[in-house]
């Protein structure tokens, strides 16, 4: 072979090559990226799963306290003279998280139900704009 057709060759070989490292190279930043961007977004969530409401040495989490407020309302709703049907009706509920399973046993748990919504609840209804004459929300 001749040098010059040699020397092309090699200089082409190089191009190639340095071209499709620089082109992996980018590619493995924006895996590396992305790996990143899925782990800090992991750990988001666990932070947010992470919030306790806690009344009376109880502890539970505040998404399972949400529900038990919907749980709480939907009772109302079909009566809205009642308040609710007390604490036996919701531990009979299959929709109550199972983090107030114990609770259902205590004496205490109709009290610690209501101050558990109490504290989720906010105490001006114009805070979520829940009322009509609301106004600045």
């Amino acid at each position: 072979m001749d040098k010059a057709v040699w020397r092309s060759f090699k200089q082409d070989m190089f191009f190639h090559s340095s071209v499709s490292h620089s082109s992996e190279l980018v590619h493995l930043r924006l895996k590396m990226r992305a790996l990143i961007f899925v782990l800090l977004l992991t750990r988001f969530f666990q932070i947010l799963q992470c919030v306790q409401v806690t009344d009376s040495g109880y502890s539970f989490s505040l998404e399972a306290v949400k529900t038990l407020k919907n749980l709480m309302e939907t009772d109302t709703s079909t009566n809205p003279r009642q308040t609710y049907g007390g604490a036996a009706s919701l531990c009979a509920d299959p929709d109550l998280p199972g983090e107030f399973r114990v609770m259902c046993r205590k004496d205490d748990a109709e009290e610690v139900f209501q101050r558990l919504v109490k504290i989720i609840s906010p105490v001006d209804p114009c805070e979520i704009c829940a009322n009509v004459a609301c106004t600045g929300c």
